[in-house]
Order: C-alpha cells, then sequence, then structure tokens
C-alpha cells in the first residue's frame, strides 16, 4: 500500500512539473477548416527558417470540418494542404493555402476549393475581404496591384503586412519604400523584417550566381570543421577543390553520396572535396557524416554565414569546382551528371 502510495504521489508531482513547463506553452491561436470534399487527413507546417518548412502536423478532417490550436510565441508563416476528391476518388483538387498565424487570433478557412473564404477573428475577416478582391483578378501582376494599393492606403495595419510578405520581390520593394518599419505593430514588425531580410539575400544570391562563371574567383570563408578546427578555403590554394553545398534532410544530396564517394576514390590525391553542410543542427551534421561515411572534408555552415549568399545558392546539392588558382570552373545544381563528367575530363587523363 505504502509503494503504492509512494507511485501516486510520484506520478501527481511530475503532472505538476509538466504543468508548470507548460505555462507558457498554451495554445494561442486557433484554425478551423470546413472544406466540403477533405474527407482525409489535412497537412499543415509552419515555416521555421527562411524558405525551410517543419515537418507536416496532421489533422484529420470529418466532412471537411476540423479544428485545431497552437502555441505561437511570435507570428509564423503556415501553409495548410489537403486534397479534395471526386466522388469516384480517381482524381482531386488541391488544396495548399498559404497565410501568417498571428497569436491570439482565429482564422477560418472554409468554402469549397479552389473558392477559399478566410473569416475568424477582426484581423482574418479583413484580411479575407481583401483576398476576395484579389481573387476576382487573373494575372499576379494584377493581383499584385491590388495588394500594393491596399497597403499603400494603409501602410501601418496589420492586413498591409500580410498582404506585403505575400509580394513578389520587385513589388515589395516598391511598397518597401512608403513603408517605415518602426511604425508597424510590435506583433508583426520582426516578421516584415524577416521577410525583407530573406529578399536582400535573394538578390544578393541571385548577383552571386551570375558571378559564378568560368574564371571568376571564388569567394573566401573561413568555417569550423568536424573537429571543431578552422578551415579555411584559402588552405587549399594549389589543389583542384569540389564544394558540395549539402544537408542531411536533403534526399537528393544523400542520394548522390555513392558517387560522390566513388569518384573521390577513382581520383585520390588528385581533388579535394569540403562538404558545406547547410540549414542543420550540428548534432545532425555530425550524425549523417558518419552515417554515411563521408571520407572528406566537412565545414559547419551556421545560420549568420553568407557563404551560400556568396556562391548563389538557389538548391541543394550544389557542386562548385574550383582550380589550383582559387578561380571557378564550374558549378552544378542538383545531381547533374555533367559534374562527373567534368571530373573525369580533368583527372581521366
Amino acid at each position: 500500500m505504502l509503494k503504492k502510495f509512494l507511485f501516486i504521489i510520484c506520478i501527481l508531482s511530475m503532472s505538476l512539473t509538466l504543468s508548470a513547463g507548460m505555462k507558457d506553452t498554451k495554445p494561442n491561436f486557433r484554425l478551423t477548416i470546413h472544406l466540403p470534399g477533405i474527407e482525409d487527413s489535412v497537412q499543415i507546417r509552419m515555416m521555421e527558417k527562411e524558405n525551410t518548412w517543419s515537418a507536416p502536423s496532421l489533422l484529420i478532417a470529418r466532412h471537411g470540418k476540423a479544428k485545431t490550436k497552437f502555441h505561437l510565441s511570435e507570428p509564423v508563416q503556415m501553409v495548410v494542404m489537403g486534397m479534395k476528391f471526386t466522388q469516384n476518388r480517381r482524381s482531386y483538387r488541391p488544396l495548399m493555402f498559404r497565410f501568417i498565424a498571428i497569436p491570439g487570433e482565429h482564422i477560418v478557412i472554409s468554402g469549397d476549393i479552389p473558392d477559399i473564404t478566410i473569416k475568424g477573428s477582426a484581423v482574418y475577416k479583413e484580411y479575407g475581404r481583401v483576398r476576395q478582391h484579389i481573387d476576382e483578378y487573373k494575372k499576379i501582376a494584377e493581383k499584385d496591384s491590388v495588394r500594393m494599393d491596399y497597403i499603400k492606403s494603409h501602410p501601418y495595419s496589420d492586413v498591409a503586412v500580410m498582404l506585403a510578405c505575400e509580394l513578389a520581390m520587385d513589388a515589395f520593394y516598391s511598397v518597401d519604400r512608403q513603408i517605415d518599419g518602426e511604425r508597424l505593430s510590435v506583433r508583426l514588425k520582426s516578421l516584415y523584417q524577416q521577410t525583407k531580410t530573406s529578399f536582400d539575400h535573394r538578390r544578393q544570391r541571385d548577383k552571386a550566381t551570375l558571378n559564378m562563371v568560368a574564371g571568376a574567383a571564388a569567394p573566401a570563408f573561413t568555417l569550423n570543421d568536424i573537429h571543431g578546427k578552422v578551415l579555411s578555403l584559402s588552405s587549399l590554394r594549389g589543389k583542384y577543390v569540389v564544394l558540395d553545398f549539402w544537408g542531411s534532410w536533403c534526399g537528393v544530396c544523400i542520394k548522390g553520396f555513392p558517387k560522390m564517394k566513388e569518384y573521390y576514390e577513382k581520383y585520390k590525391g588528385k581533388f579535394e572535396i569540403i562538404g558545406v553542410d547547410c540549414r542543420d543542427t550540428q548534432q545532425k551534421w555530425k550524425d549523417a557524416v558518419a552515417k554515411y561515411s563521408l571520407p572528406w572534408l566537412h565545414v559547419y555552415n551556421p545560420d549568420d554565414s553568407s557563404v551560400t549568399t556568396d556562391y548563389g545558392v538557389l538548391g541543394y546539392p550544389t557542386t562548385v569546382v574550383i582550380n589550383p588558382d582559387g578561380r571557378i570552373v564550374k558549378s552544378f545544381t542538383g545531381e547533374d551528371p555533367a559534374f562527373y563528367q567534368l571530373l573525369d575530363k580533368l583527372f581521366g587523363s
């Protein structure tokens, strides 16, 4: 009996501890879906980093209806994805609705795909009203024009920020000149700045991509290797170097490792590879290097690094071949057979 009593006390103590730890994680954002025809699971993803989405959370829709709650510490971009099947289930219409989830608010997504209606709390009612007007137009330029007109008329409203984050890059910069970021509402100011920073990086990356031509100087960098020691690109001057931009989350990167390892062994000593890990935690990076037994050099690329921007990395994997003089030979995006053909051409004789 005493053991049973002590066990109950222990469980109660653990429950109180968990409850205390969850005080700051009380759900503060509500999502309601009413989309007739969607009977299967709906995927919900949140933006974790720049253009990197979280793993999906599944929400089961019954008769097209579903509700859920989240705890949000700050506004975040969210996407809801699902499928509306025909009666014979031989075809379907996809749902992919992206929006900004705001702590303390409630959004209701309803209607019939593709005619989506947005309601809920006041900010989403206003957002939904503007979206209906936007949806009356077919061309992207016309849709952006409606967004820009609203932003110019309501430059510091939450809805204006939500619309600005939907604009194409050039349109965003045109309205950004008229917006004083310091006057934006506190809760959406950081999200607006994140969007602007993302576009700034994209501009720099686009410019860098244009400069990644044969004969151009390879941008210098210094990062920590897998042993925590400093590794500079310049330290390998005099050798051919392949930069491999990858991540443990990148299925295409992982699929290409056997071929990369084959060529690394085939031309051993004639060139060096530096694996530049991207968008990973250090632990995931190290675990992946060990799991796939990658024998070349590796560096960790932290979020505040400019290396991917400097090299104009637009997709993964990206491989860049650099000659012994530190100049670009060629850059490849994706698993491109031409990369291995180039290695054969350089080292096969």
